[in-house]
């Protein structure tokens, strides 16, 4: 099945085909249910004693024909699709395209990291003369307090030029202390306030946590008196923003700023009516050319080492006409040239991209799509992935890279352990531009990226269509769940969710992510319908950087009764990734099914009072730990744990004072 699914690719424009894909997933999934829910009652019938199991046998033997008619079933169905994919000329696909993409993305990956250890620099084409001006506003003129604002359409390149200027030599040490945040179109204040207190005092985030917005608003205000100060506001959306923060920024008349992003010009005459915005212009057609020419050869040795290429002059004129399509917006101009990396000599490719975009309305739309259509089959789902993080999310690449091993999507090769593999992955979207790498550790590994706004739209459409992951949000009705969406095998819940539902009908959901503050009464209907969690592999509760209030902490293990309680946990087999955010709860009495899958513990917070030995320590199997807290309760219990742990391979502990009670 794998096999059509990309054999797909290059006819998915035919409808017929499009409905044949369709069919085939559909399938798959079936066979999947059917293959999943046999391993779960299969499980369930060898933790009951003699009698009970003996006493099951007729219903073992109904479930064996119930599994026998399905099998026939999906058989019957296969022949059916088989038979559909010869009259629609779909061929067969014999490849080891897995093998040969997972290799030529590590021989990329060496030459990246040879060659670009600063990934993204090269992009920075065209914005001289908008520098020039804005470091002059930043540094030269007005005392007063200036808003200036950067206004553009969406991948105009706003961010990167503000990045830019927050990085300039000038810039660092004319002001006496900057900070960066970003807003996106749903924001709180208080979080707003914590991070713009963290950058700019280094405050712990359990100290800013304790504080109200008025307090932190009063200890932000205290701070910039007198200070030559710098604030960049990334993707502004309502001046309402401007408004709260305004109070703990004060006007000193000593040339402090603000910088903001926006895509509506009205806002910069709200936030200061006096200062003229900075309107970025497209990219004329030398720069877009030039960017353009520098993404497609930035593996070439050639042009790194002596900065001489010379494109034919067949390719170049042709290059030219693709470039024209991007109507000079950088993001566009960059996914192309991401696209044609390494095909210099391959003037086909060339000229298909040529002709998709001479007979598209929306070139800017269609780029995008084509983008994620030349990723590698198994980048795909990796990028899918992406949608379940909010706007503007700051994405931990470690914790992406144990959900997609979770998930299942890391190919295996040769002696590699899955997690280099899937950082090859992300490195991999990272050199095609489909994520943006925001900070490297000192072994240049990514720490952290984000995806960009119209990158995140295309991976929500692209969800959407292939059924990979659905999200409930206010937008959606109490009961979204129809005979269409039950199999939907992910789903993210949105954390201002009024009407919090999980339908009974919705079967076989394998990943539940929910970002938000977590009470008692969101975590019983998140899993109410417990049927439906029953082939969970991933679970991830990321709440701290929502959580206003720590005392709330406390509240989770009475909140999780319907999940997290003695035995319930137990029922989940399959679950192989939980992530939850600091929040302590007991580990369930029986682990005998439970703990052989679980491979990732995430962010388990430790108190006085929590079960470590003869509890969470049977969890042997982990090869990913992490526990914050209250960990010098239970010292000498943690380091029996960890010992124990002979597959470990990444270990984190975060210990900090004992939560309020």
């Amino acid at each position: 099945m794998n096999c059509y699914l990309k054999a797909v690719d290059e006819i998915e424009g035919d409808e017929n085909v499009k409905n044949w894909v369709n069919d085939v997933r559909d399938l798959a999934f079936d066979a999947e249910d059917v293959i999943e829910a046999y391993i779960l009652k299969r499980t369930m019938r060898r933790r009951m004693g003699f009698i009970k199991r003996n006493a099951f046998v007729f219903n073992d033997m109904f479930l064996r024909h119930k599994i026998g008619t399905e099998i026939k079933r999906i058989r019957s169905k296969i022949r059916d699709i088989s038979d559909r994919r010869l009259r629609y000329g779909i061929k067969n696909v014999i490849t080891s395209e897995m093998g040969q993409t997972s290799r030529s993305a590590s021989e990329r990956l060496r030459v990246r990291r040879e060659i670009s250890p600063d990934l993204g620099q090269h992009d920075i084409v065209g914005f001289e003369e908008d520098l020039n001006i804005l470091t002059t506003q930043l540094i030269e003129q007005s005392p007063r307090r200036c808003v200036i604002s950067i206004i553009a359409m969406g991948g105009s390149g706003k961010s990167t030029l503000a990045s830019k200027l927050f990085s300039l030599d000038a810039v660092k040490t004319h002001f006496d202390t900057r900070a960066w945040i970003n807003v996106s179109q749903v924001y709180e204040v208080k979080l707003l306030l914590q991070e713009i207190a963290k950058e700019i005092m280094e405050l712990k985030s359990e100290d800013l946590i304790k504080m109200s917005e008025v307090e932190l608003k009063k200890k932000v205000h205290e701070f910039l008196k007198g200070k030559r100060y710098l604030l960049v506001m990334i993707d502004v959306w309502t001046s309402d923003v401007w408004e709260s923060l305004k109070v703990a920024l004060p006007d000193m008349s000593n040339g402090s700023r603000i910088i903001i992003t926006t895509r509506n010009k009205e806002i910069t005459v709200q936030v200061d009516p006096v200062s003229l915005p900075h309107e970025l212009k497209p990219l004329s057609d030398d720069d877009s050319w030039n960017l353009f020419t520098t993404k497609v050869l930035i593996a070439q040795e050639c042009t790194l080492s002596t900065g001489k290429y010379s494109f034919p002059k067949k390719l170049e004129e042709l290059g030219k006409k693709i470039v024209k399509k991007c109507g000079g917006l950088p993001l566009a101009i960059v996914l192309l040239g991401s696209l044609l990396i390494g095909k210099l000599d391959d003037f086909k490719a060339w000229s298909k991209i040529h002709w998709q975009l001479d007979h598209d309305k929306t070139p800017c739309t269609q780029i995008l799509a084509l983008s994620y259509s030349d990723l590698p089959s198994y980048l795909k789902p990796c990028f899918l992935y992406l949608r379940i993080y909010p706007e503007n999310s700051k994405i931990f690449a470690r914790r992406l890279i144990r959900m997609w091993i979770a998930e299942g999507f890391i190919v295996p090769r040769g002696n590699k352990i899955d997690e280099d593999i899937a950082e090859e992955y992300l490195e991999e979207l990272a050199e095609r531009c489909m994520v943006q790498i925001t900070q490297r550790q000192p072994t240049k590994d990514i720490m952290h990226c984000r995806i960009h706004d119209l990158l995140r739209d295309l991976s929500i459409s692209k969800a959407k269509e292939v059924g990979f992951l659905y999200k409930q949000s206010n937008t959606t009705s109490s009961r979204p769940f129809t005979a269409t969406t039950t199999r939907m095998p992910r789903v993210v819940f949105h954390p201002t969710m009024d009407d919090f539902f999980v339908d009974p009908s919705y079967r076989h959901i394998c990943s539940a992510f929910y970002f938000g503050i977590l009470d008692q009464k969101i975590l019983e209907v998140f899993f109410r319908n417990s049927a439906a969690f029953g082939m969970l592999r991933v679970l991830n509760l990321s709440c701290n950087q929502f959580l206003g209030d720590k005392s709330l902490y406390p509240v989770l293990p009475k909140a999780l009764l319907h999940l997290l309680k003695l035995d319930a946990l137990s029922n989940l087999h399959q679950l192989r990734h939980l992530h939850v955010d600091g929040y302590h709860f007991h580990p369930p009495n029986d682990l005998s099914s439970s703990s052989s899958n679980l491979q990732s513990l995430d962010g388990l917070g430790i108190s006085k009072w929590s079960h470590v030995k003869d509890g969470w320590d049977k969890y042997t199997n982990l090869k990913q730990l992490g526990l914050r807290g209250g960990l010098h309760f239970h010292e000498e219990d943690i380091a029996n744990w960890i010992a124990k742990l002979d597959k470990l391979e990444d270990l984190t502990l975060d210990m900090f004072p004992e939560k309020p009670e």
